[in-house]
């Protein structure tokens, strides 16, 4: 695995609300599996399966039934019926997802489960980060996981992955999902910046369009180093990557600012120094007094030739 992240700051056990303008995707399982696919590290397919799932059917000796699904009557588990496999191995359900073009990505899934403490675990991974860990004894109610995947914005390949680790012990009832949604909203840039040559010991044009007559306007740069994806706030500008921001130390680093026109653009020119060619550098422009709406472009990473 590539990293945990912190659980607290990236999953709840409630929605948090909010409104967002595409839904990516939605399913509750009842007309079909919704495109998951089951594989497992101890068998071709493992334990996940999907289909109608009632409380009559649970034969379990060691695990608590299910009182049912969250909506409707299908859902994904392990073993629809009976406890898990003491399989001693991995039981994974899994779909990859094209984000391409999207920002403030959220997931919801409503989750009922019930592992043997300290012996099996239930995660949820996304491209191999650990975003959901978790070991339980005592079976709870249906719970509404919402989790914040905007550090996956943008991202062509996307896979979640629900995985069951089961030791060869004592088993339990398993994971039971139902009612899975993703939404986002759409990366759409309120300015246009367009960068032309960038080259070491010439001058670099700017030009920043899209914006509002009569507002003032700014272009700005910043280096991998100081990359970040917190939301600034300084003095009215916003901008959604560092500009390694210091007012007091002079270190906002501004290429240019100047008055949109009446067709809402502005040309900035700046002198390249002779010795940067070949450093990656990051630029984004932004319109003044726009926070926290964000009216900016999307950054601009160039080479410097």
């Amino acid at each position: 695995m590539k990293k945990i992240v912190t659980l607290a700051s990236m999953a709840t056990l409630a929605f948090a609300g909010g409104a967002f303008a595409d839904e990516i995707y939605s399913n509750d399982f009842e007309d079909n599996d919704g495109g998951w696919v089951a594989t497992a590290t101890w068998d071709p397919v493992g334990d996940f399966e999907w289909g109608d799932y009632d409380v009559a059917c649970f034969v379990g000796v060691e695990g608590t039934a299910p009182p049912g699904a969250n909506s409707g009557t299908k859902v994904w588990a392990t073993n629809l019926c009976d406890d898990y496999t003491n399989s001693g191995g991995d039981n994974f359900l899994s779909q990859t997802f094209d984000l391409t073009g999207y920002v403030n990505t959220n997931l919801q899934v409503a989750s009922w489960l019930e592992v043997f403490y300290s012996f099996d675990t239930a995660r949820m991974l996304v491209n191999g980060d650990v975003l959901y860990e978790r070991t339980v004894t005592d079976a709870g109610p249906w719970e509404i996981l919402d989790f914040d995947l905007s550090a996956y914005d943008n991202m062509a390949s996307v896979e979640i992955v629900f995985e069951l680790h089961a030791t060869t012990v004592v088993a339990r009832a398993g994971w039971y999902i139902d009612d899975i949604n993703i939404h986002a909203d759409p990366d759409i840039a309120c300015l246009e910046l367009a960068v032309d040559n960038l080259v070491g010991g010439q001058q670099a044009s700017f030009t920043v369009s899209g914006g509002t007559p009569a507002e003032r306007g700014v272009v700005a740069w910043g280096t991998d180093d100081s990359h970040h994806s917190n939301f600034e706030d300084v003095k009215d500008w916003c901008a959604t990557f560092g500009f390694n921001i210091n007012m007091s130390g002079r270190k906002f680093r501004i290429i240019g600012s100047d008055i949109f026109d009446a067709n809402g653009q502005f040309t900035v020119k700046r002198g390249v120094p002779e010795g940067a060619s070949g450093t990656e550098v990051m630029f984004q422009a932004a319109e003044h007094n726009t926070c926290p709406a964000e009216c900016m472009s999307k950054v601009a990473t160039e080479v410097i030739g």
